[in-house]
């Protein structure tokens, strides 16, 4: 009866632990498709236990020859380069129609700036109350919160320091009831990863079998998937499962 019971629990054991790993491979270690926005520099991790490979591909209608993009694999987690951060403008001319909003995506590294001048263009009114929000991905609930308080009359500007490493959109919300044009330029400062010291590094092609670090079950390996600074590039980043540990586990 006690080696029944024994059995039971250790097959139980063995279930709800192949479990658990089957949901950290398929819910937490899924797929996902990203925006590396230009001067992007992110950090990417994964439980080498689990996974044994980290895979970058580029959308086929996006040049990664043009946006920069790289996948670098490295030994351990490498340092930011706060002294030396890469700074570039952007300069944008945007026609909001009437009661819209326009954004734009960046995901930047603690310690980054972003600076963003607006102007109305003549003619479309120089009072027409605009609003410029620059808003860290988890705190993104929607343009109708955004949209309370105008910050914009004519001409005006945002700053925002960057405390915490996170996808940043920029948005500019047209709160009138007639079409705007107006004139942006976004100047930007990013802090970014130093992958001098990477082992591996790869530069996907559109529509390729994309680019694959391998990691080692032992060790701290990680990735830092980074573009230029011209334009951004969609891409899939997707996590290769170490089968090895499911058989054992079941």
């Amino acid at each position: 009866m006690a080696a029944a019971a024994t059995s039971c629990f250790v097959v139980v054991l063995a279930l709800c632990l192949l479990v658990s790993m089957a949901l950290m491979a398929g819910h937490y270690y899924g797929r996902a498709e990203l925006v590396a926005g230009p001067g992007c520099s992110r950090l990417v991790r994964a439980n080498p236990l689990f996974v044994q490979d980290i895979t970058v591909r580029a959308a086929e209608e996006e040049g990664s020859g043009a946006s920069g993009l790289v996948l670098y694999g490295l030994a351990e987690i490498p340092g930011l380069l706060d002294d030396v951060p890469a700074v570039w403008s952007e300069a944008r001319r945007v026609v909001l129609p009437a009661n819209s909003h326009k954004e734009w995506v960046y995901f930047l590294n603690s310690g980054s700036q972003i600076e963003v001048n607006c102007s109305v263009e003549p003619g479309t009114g120089l009072t027409n109350p605009l609003r410029i929000t620059i808003a860290q991905a988890a705190g993104k609930v929607g343009f109708t919160q955004w949209s309370e308080e105008p910050s914009v009359h004519g001409t005006g500007a945002v700053r925002q320091s960057i405390n915490s490493s996170d996808d940043y959109y920029v948005t500019v919300s047209n709160l009138r009831d007639q079409d705007t044009t107006v004139t942006l330029d976004f100047r930007i400062s990013a802090v970014l990863y130093n992958t001098s010291g990477a082992e591996y590094a790869c530069s996907p092609s559109p529509g390729s079998s994309g680019c694959t670090y391998r990691l080692p079950i032992l060790g701290e390996n990680v990735a830092v998937l980074s573009s230029g600074l011209k334009q951004g590039v969609k891409v899939e980043l997707s996590y290769g499962p170490r089968w090895i540990v499911y058989f054992v586990g079941s």
